[in-house]
C-alpha cells in the first residue's frame, strides 16, 4: 500500500479503536516531513507540527485552512513534487467538516477540491462517518475503517460504500484491527505498530 501527500484519506471508527496509532504509525511509515495537525484534543502531542486550537469555532477552523491554502500558493499542479506537497491530518474531522457546509469561503471545501494542485493532501479522521463531508469521501483514495459497533448510521452509511458484506466485517472488528479500501479493493489488517 501507497500513501502519497496529495491523497485524500478518511479514517473512520468510534473511540478508542486505533485510529490516533494509526495516524502516528502513517508519519512514521512514510517518513512525512511536511505535515501539520488539527489537533483539537491535544492527542498527538508527539509531533511538533500539530495546532490545537483554542476552541471549536468554525472561524478558527476556516482560518486555519485558509493559511494553508495561501502558504502553499507557490505550488503549481506543475510544480507538485514530494518535497513540497503537505499532508494536513483533521482530528475530528465530522465536527470542522460536516455534511451539508457551506461551499463559498470556505478553505476545506477548497482542499477538497484543488488541494492537489497546489501539493495539499488531506487525512480526514472521524468518529461518525456518516456525518462527514460526502464530498471528502467521495474523493478519498483510501477509506481506513476501525470498527463501529452498534452504530447503525454509520453501519448504514459503510454499506452503500464498500458492501454490507464488508460493512459487517468492519462490525465485528477487533480493536485496533482495520479494513483499507483503496483502489476498489477491501483488506483487513492487524493492529499497526511503531
Amino acid at each position: 500500500m501507497t500513501f502519497k501527500k496529495t491523497d485524500i484519506l478518511t479514517v473512520a471508527g468510534r473511540r478508542h479503536v486505533g485510529k490516533t496509532s494509526w495516524i502516528e504509525w502513517l508519519l512514521h511509515k512514510t517518513g512525512w516531513k511536511n505535515y501539520v495537525i488539527f489537533d483539537p484534543n491535544d492527542e498527538y502531542d508527539l509531533f511538533s507540527n500539530r495546532y490545537v486550537p483554542n476552541g471549536e469555532s468554525m472561524e478558527e477552523f476556516n482560518a486555519f485552512m485558509k493559511r494553508i491554502w495561501e502558504a502553499q500558493a507557490h505550488v503549481t499542479k506543475a510544480t507538485v513534487n514530494d518535497q513540497n506537497s503537505l499532508m494536513v491530518i483533521i482530528d475530528e474531522a465530522e465536527e470542522y467538516m460536516p455534511d451539508g457546509w457551506p461551499k463559498t469561503d470556505n478553505y476545506a471545501a477548497k482542499i477538497v477540491r484543488r488541494g492537489a494542485h497546489r501539493g495539499i493532501g488531506l487525512c480526514a479522521c472521524t468518529r461518525a462517518i456518516a456525518e462527514l463531508n460526502k464530498n471528502i469521501i467521495r474523493q478519498s483514495n483510501h477509506l481506513v475503517l476501525f470498527s463501529h459497533q452498534g452504530e447503525m448510521n454509520d453501519l448504514k452509511y459503510l454499506s452503500a460504500l464498500i458492501g454490507s458484506e464488508n460493512a459487517l466485517k468492519v462490525a465485528e472488528l477487533e480493536d485496533h484491527w482495520w479494513l483499507l479500501k483503496s483502489g476498489g479493493k477491501c483488506e483487513i489488517y492487524e493492529p499497526v505498530s511503531l
